[in-house]
């Protein structure tokens, strides 16, 4: 099944090769989405700490 795919002309890409700027691009994105994350979990857990206190 595979072999005739790939005798055809028809397979998978290889990945393409990460250039610096790729990796700082994708650094700056994670780095950005665990601020948000830390700030939506301390905002959560005070809002919810409050409510306990209450």
């Amino acid at each position: 099944m595979f072999a005739s795919a790939i005798e055809g002309g028809v397979g998978v890409a290889a990945p393409l090769p990460l250039t610096r700027t790729h990796r700082v691009l994708i650094g700056v994105v994670v780095c950005g989405a665990v601020i948000i994350a830390g700030i939506g979990f301390a905002g959560s857990y005070a809002a919810v700490r409050e409510l306990a206190l209450d």
